[in-house]
């Protein structure tokens, strides 16, 4: 298994932590760091793709920002939150 700090350690905004096992790769959020020259999750095109899930915690920007980003960049996994999460993001959009 393997466990990348993709942003949000030691820097308010881009929270994002990426886990990859044999069989499964997912996300716990993937946030922007609004004002940063790069606002998006360090996460290269290839660790996207390969992505199974994204887990949001809240709907906050600094944990949820990134989702449009990750589409672009070839996400097609499942996002997965609370129904009060998912609504709020949608309402974002």
């Amino acid at each position: 298994m393997r466990i990348k700090l993709a942003g949000g350690a030691g820097e308010y905004g881009r929270n994002c932590f990426l886990v990859q096992g044999n069989t499964l790769s997912f996300l716990v959020d993937c946030g922007l760091m609004v004002g940063a020259q790069y606002p998006w999750p360090h996460l290269d095109r290839e660790e996207i793709q390969s992505l199974d899930y994204v887990f949001l915690t809240h709907s906050h920007n600094d944990h949820s920002g990134a989702l449009s980003w990750l589409a672009e960049q070839g996400f097609t996994g499942t996002v997965a939150a609370s129904r009060e999460t998912l609504r709020q993001i949608q309402t974002l959009s």
